[in-house]
């Protein structure tokens, strides 16, 4: 069974027309990240076999273009600059509003496709790996069609 935070986020995320897969470790969202590119990364702070700033590191060195977002319910100041020295894009405290989930999204998304980061589509699918206690969400947005060349 899939941690609640991780099923409702992954509930979210569908609903915004993304498709959604899981792992339940860090371990397991790095094995993911090393054979599959993503365009987005959606990490928990704390999880049992590591840590979001690991997946953060990996993530970057695979793909330094990767944006990611990382979410905590244990916020601090260290743990931002922390997070932000090692190139997150976004920092979420837990719990968050669902909106706020979604508008972090959507604006990480837009970042993605407007500009200058939108690099990484492969088989014409933009993808996003979410992190999230335990778990790992990759995430799809088929609305994309075949936009990428």
């Amino acid at each position: 069974a899939l941690p609640i935070f991780l099923l409702g986020t992954g509930k979210l995320l569908e609903g915004l027309n993304y498709e959604v897969a899981t792992a339940q470790s860090g371990e397991e969202a790095i094995e993911k990240l090393k054979s599959v590119i993503y365009d987005l990364v959606i990490t928990d702070m704390i999880m049992e076999d590591m840590t979001g700033i690991d997946v953060l590191k990996v993530a970057k060195e695979i793909d330094p273009h990767v944006m990611v977002i990382v979410l905590t319910g244990h916020g601090s100041l260290e743990t931002a600059v922390e997070a932000l020295r090692f190139k997150a894009d976004d920092y979420i405290l837990k719990p968050c509003e669902r909106s706020e989930l979604e508008f972090r999204v959507k604006n990480a998304w837009n970042s993605l496709i407007n500009g200058k980061r939108f690099f990484n589509c492969k088989n014409s699918c933009p993808y996003v790996l979410c992190a999230i206690k335990f778990v790992t969400v990759l995430v799809q947005n088929p609305s994309r069609g075949n936009g990428c060349q």
